[in-house]
């Protein structure tokens, strides 16, 4: 097996969502675990842009952040890996909280895209601010 393949075999089979999106925003990974999260698959997600995705990215306040101010774009002018707080729409309908990280991929010091990092399930610090205000935002944000 090529090394190239393995790599890429291990991160389709990690437990926790990883996508990697292009400087234009097009995705063009996306792991099984993503799938899971978020009820899309990889052939319904690649070659999308993020807000045509239908992920529909929200901060706290139910922002939408790809019109406002959004992690990857940020991550894209600055060159500097961030995390944020947001929720993403699963296809189903309903919002997941999600405490992303945005690590910038680099080739010969150029940018070369975005990977965005998704924790399974969120950190016990998420649980306390998000999940007990979680009926309201799922009423707010349905």
């Amino acid at each position: 097996m090529k090394i190239e393949k393995m790599y890429l075999e291990i991160i389709n089979n990690l437990p926790d969502g990883i996508y990697f999106v292009s400087p234009d925003r097009e995705i063009l990974f996306w792991n099984k675990a993503a799938e899971k999260i978020t009820g899309y698959t990889a052939e319904e997600i690649i070659g999308k842009r993020c807000q045509d995705s239908g992920l529909n990215h929200i901060d706290q306040a139910g922002r939408p952040l790809c019109m406002i101010a959004c992690p990857l774009f940020e991550t894209l002018v600055d060159g500097e890996q961030r995390r944020a707080k947001v929720f993403v729409r699963h296809k189903e309908g309903y919002r997941i909280p999600i405490s992303v990280n945005i690590l910038p991929i680099r080739k010969a010091g150029k940018l070369q895209g975005q990977l965005k990092y998704l924790p399974r399930a969120p950190r016990p610090s998420m649980r306390t601010t998000w999940w007990s205000t979680w009926p309201i935002w799922r009423c707010m944000i349905h």
